[in-house]
C-alpha cells in the first residue's frame, strides 16, 4: 500500500486512509518515500483503527508530517533452526535479497530493492500496466526495473520495464502479458534484474517464518523446488529434475485458490507443508501426463521454450486440479470403463483432447522440432 501520511511523532504515523481493523498492519513493514524520513524503514508495532493511527519501531529522526509512505503486510523472518538441506543455499538467497545473512535478519526491504508497491488503475496495452495514481515517477526513471504481479488478475507474472511515463503513469514492459492487469492488480516494483529467488521471497513473505531453500536452475525449469514454510522443524525441499509447465498460482487461476487448498489438504489438517508438498506432486503428475501424450511425437521434451510453453500453462493447470479432485476420493464411477464421473470430467477431456491435436500437428506450437519422429523424451521428473 502506497500513500501519504496526515501527521504523526517519531513513533506514529496517523493517515484517515488507513480503515483497516484493529492490528491489521501489524508487523508490517513501514518504508519512508518522502519528506525527511525518506528512505527509513520500520516496523509496525500497533494498529488503532479508531484513530487512523500506526505505531511503529525503531523511531525515525524527525516527526512524521505530510510523507509518502509504502506499507508492505506481513514480513516474516527468517527462522534458521528450522532449515534442514540446503541451508548454504538458504543463506545466499537471503544475502542477496538484502544484504545480509539469514542469522538474525528480519527480512528488512531496502529502498534500493522496493521501488513501489500498489495496486494498478489498469491495464493499459497488451505490453503496459498503469500504475496506482500519483505513483510519482519520473519518465523513464524505472526502466531496467521488474514489476512483479502478485496478486488479482494475472497474478505470478512478471515483466521488465522498458519505458514509463510520469503523466498517465503508465510503464512499458519488454513482451506482452499473457493475462492483461487490470484494476485488481497488486504489484511490486524491484531495481534492477530481480531473480526468481527475490521474487519468491516477496510473494510469500506474509508467512510469520520463512524456511527457505532455492538452487540455481536454468530459466524454465526447476532443479530443487523452494520450500517457504511455517515455523520450525524440518524444512521439506523436493527434487524435481527437469521442467514443469505451470505453478499453484496457474492453478488457482482456473479452479480458484479456496477450492484448491481444499482439494490439497488430503489429511484435513490445514498442514500447509503438506498442502504445498501435494500440490507440486499434481503438478509433476500433470506434466508427465503432457509429456506422456506428446512423447513421439514431433517436439523435443520436455518444451522448454517459455513462449511456446505459455501453450501449455492451462493445460497443465487443468490437469493438475483435476488430479488434486480425484485424490480426495470420487464416489461414482462408470461402471463400463471405471473412470471417475463427476463434474471436473469435462475439463481433463477437454484438455486431453487439445494435448492430443497438439501431438497430432493439428494445433502446432512454435518450439524446437525433433529431427526424427520418436526421438523425444522426457527428463526424469519425480
Amino acid at each position: 500500500m502506497q500513500t501519504v501520511a496526515d501527521s504523526g511523532t517519531t513513533t506514529t504515523l496517523v493517515d484517515a486512509v488507513l480503515t483497516q481493523a484493529d492490528g491489521y498492519w501489524n508487523g508490517a513493514l513501514l518504508i519512508f518515500r518522502t519528506g525527511t524520513n525518506a528512505g527509513r524503514t520500520a516496523i509496525i508495532t500497533d494498529f488503532d483503527a479508531a484513530t487512523d493511527t500506526l505505531t511503529f519501531t525503531p523511531a525515525v529522526p524527525d516527526a512524521v508530517t505530510t510523507e509518502g509512505y509504502v506499507l508492505v503486510p506481513g514480513l516474516g523472518h527468517a527462522d534458521i533452526t528450522a532449515i534442514s538441506q540446503d541451508a548454504t543455499a538458504a543463506d545466499n538467497l537471503e544475502l542477496q535479497y538484502d544484504g545480509t545473512g539469514l542469522l538474525g535478519d528480519t527480512f528488512p526491504l531496502r529502498q534500493d530493492q522496493g521501488a513501489s508497491i500498489g495496486t494498478a488503475q489498469a491495464g493499459g496495452a497488451d505490453n503496459a500496466i498503469v500504475l496506482a495514481d500519483a505513483s510519482a515517477f519520473a519518465n523513464n526513471t524505472l526502466i531496467g526495473n521488474t514489476i512483479f504481479i502478485h496478486t488479482g488478475t494475472g497474478a505470478g507474472q512478471s515483466r521488465s520495464i522498458t519505458a514509463n511515463v510520469l503523466s498517465t503513469d503508465t510503464c512499458t514492459v519488454d513482451r506482452d502479458w499473457i493475462i492483461n492487469p487490470d484494476a485488481t492488480s497488486q504489484y511490486e516494483i524491484h531495481a534492477g534484474n530481480v531473480t526468481v529467488a527475490h521474487i519468491l521471497v516477496a510473494a510469500l513473505a506474509r508467512f510469520a517464518t520463512e524456511d527457505t531453500s532455492v538452487s540455481t536452475a536454468a530459466s524454465g525449469s526447476v532443479s530443487k523446488l523452494a520450500q517457504f514454510t511455517l515455523g520450525a522443524g524440518t524444512a521439506i525441499v523436493q527434487t524435481l529434475d527437469g521442467t514443469v509447465y505451470c505453478s499453484e498460482s496457474d492453478i488457482n487461476q482456473v479452479y480458484g485458490g479456496d477450492n484448491v487448498q481444499k482439494w490439497a489438504d488430503l489429511n484435513n489438517n490445514e498442514d500447509a507443508d503438506e498442502i504445498t508438498a501435494r500440490i507440486n506432486r499434481a503438478i509433476t503428475v500433470a506434466t508427465n501426463g503432457i509429456n506422456d501424450i506428446l512423447r513421439g511425437g514431433r517436439y523435443a521434451l520436455p518444451i522448454t521454450d517459455t513462449t511456446a510453453a505459455v501453450a501449455l500453462i492451462d493445460l497443465c493447470a487443468t490437469l493438475a486440479g483435476v488430479w488434486l479432485y480425484e485424490s480426495r476420493g470420487v464416489e461414482d464411477f462408470d461402471p463400463e470403463t471405471g473412470r471417475a464421473v463427476h463434474k471436473l470430467v469435462y475439463m481433463r477431456d477437454r484438455a486431453t483432447k487439445k494435448l492430443e491435436a497438439i501431438r497430432a500437428n493439428r494445433i502446432q506450437l512454435d518450439v524446437e522440432k525433433t529431427t526424427r519422429k520418436g526421438t523425444a523424451s522426457p527428463r526424469s521428473v519425480r
